[in-house]
């Protein structure tokens, strides 16, 4: 593999030692520690080894939406041509059949990280939404696109419908985990948009489309802070990576990323910086007006996912006090659907 890659000659893999990491609801992550019989200087000392969960209930759900197979194909298809940094991959396979696979990349822990739960910075927040606008641009209105048959597509009814029915019976069980920590109108939210969730999410598929990561949040992003860094943001876990309106990737950045006093004091300087640098970046023909409907789009595009996310998640969470504080967090930052008035667009 690393001889394929061209990063070692003569040198012989002597070693491997495997530690967990922490991973996300998807995948499990290991740390590989690679010791080498001889010098080798192009070859990385630490690799990220991602492969499927073993846990049969998420291992199910990751199956019946194709997370694996999608993350392996954007890496094979895309790569470091995507138009945002993305971590160098070594190796990459799926195997269909026994729904295993196996995704090598760079040890990027030279880099800061940001935890699931800790409140986004506002110069982070910039840095994201900026390099955000740039993927975004590159693929603004590109109709290859559509010929992508892997790439995630809220507006295809068949798949909204199923993402519908997959989170519809489990609100009962994400209700009851969250108890108060669920923000007032989330519950009633949830429980509306479950039987209009195909009708409202097929906005995302009109014309003009562009690449999402799919899953934008500062835990999915590494942030480069020297001062000549070439690439200030890396984002990686593309596992639901799709083609829609720009708004999917900022829906769910405000929904998962800031404490909300902090997102209520920035999210107006943000929506508009990125605006700015879509236009500035050769996006023509979108309004303001546009882009807050395509975020609330987004927003509520997320909802099937994340209420499963979180459900998945509680039991472990809910066993530490750590856990039991960033579990409330999530929760308590469904309440940007509130604020954004996200129930108007569900049909009544």
């Amino acid at each position: 593999m690393l001889r394929d890659k061209g990063v070692i000659d003569k040198s012989t893999v002597e070693s491997v030692s495997a530690s967990v990491l922490d991973g996300g609801a998807a995948s499990q992550v290991y740390k590989l520690v690679i010791e080498y019989d001889s010098d080798a200087e192009r070859a990385p000392n630490n690799l990220v080894a991602k492969v499927a969960h073993q846990n049969p209930e998420t291992r199910s759900l990751v199956d019946d939406l194709d997370l694996y197979e999608t993350e392996i194909l954007f890496y094979q298809h895309f790569g470091a041509a995507v138009g945002i940094a993305v971590p160098t991959v070594y190796f990459s396979s799926y195997d269909s059949a026994a729904g295993e696979m196996m995704l090598l990349q760079e040890d990027l822990s030279n880099l800061r990280s940001v935890a699931s739960g800790v409140d986004c910075s506002f110069d982070d927040a910039v840095k994201a939404f900026d390099a955000a606008a740039g993927l975004h641009a590159k693929w603004w209105g590109d109709e290859s696109l559509f010929d992508i048959p892997w790439l995630i597509d809220y507006s295809d009814e068949a798949y909204a419908t199923s993402l519908s029915e997959k989170y519809s019976p489990h609100i009962d069980r994400f209700v009851e985990s969250a108890g108060s920590y669920l923000p007032s109108g989330v519950e009633q939210i949830l429980r509306d948009l479950a039987p209009k969730y195909a009708e409202v999410v097929a906005h995302s598929g009109i014309r003009p489309v562009t690449l999402n990561h799919g899953d934008y949040k500062p835990a999915n992003i590494f942030f480069d802070d020297s001062e000549d860094a070439e690439n200030p943001i890396v984002a990686f876990d593309w596992q639901v990576v799709q083609r829609g309106r720009s708004g999917l990737d900022l829906g769910q950045f405000f929904l998962t990323s800031f404490n909300n006093d902090t997102r209520t004091a920035i999210e107006k300087q943000l929506v508009t910086g990125y605006h700015n640098a879509l236009l500035d970046k050769g996006v023509t023909d979108y309004s303001m007006d546009e882009l807050y409907f395509d975020i609330q789009v987004g927003l509520l595009s997320r909802i099937p996912l994340r209420t499963l996310a979180l459900v998945l998640g509680a039991e472990k969470q809910l066993a530490t006090e750590a856990g039991t504080a960033n579990f409330a967090s999530m929760c308590d930052r469904l309440q940007v659907l509130v604020d954004w008035n996200c129930d108007e667009l569900i049909p009544k």
